[in-house]
């Protein structure tokens, strides 16, 4: 915040931070819960984008890497900042 020119406090960045892992540990307990029931290899992330979009392997790795959880944090740390 302050990079970008604006005034904040410490209790603003403390929910601002507070929500963003929230988002983040939403997709833990869901990865988690999933591994633990399912018998999946653990390398396997069942919330991530390859799942979400069909496409051609190059570009399916590369939407592996991102997570769906992990974009909402992303989103929601841009918008609170």
């Amino acid at each position: 915040a302050t990079i970008g020119g604006g005034k904040t406090n410490f209790v603003t960045m403390f929910s601002l931070a507070s929500f963003v892992g929230f988002a983040k540990i939403i997709g833990d307990v869901i990865n988690n819960t999933v591994y633990r029931f399912a018998n999946v290899p653990e390398g396997t992330s069942f919330t991530s984008l390859h799942d979400v979009f069909s496409a051609v392997e190059p570009y399916k790795s590369i939407l592996g890497v991102f997570d769906i959880f992990m974009v909402w944090a992303l989103v929601l740390a841009a918008e609170g900042l």
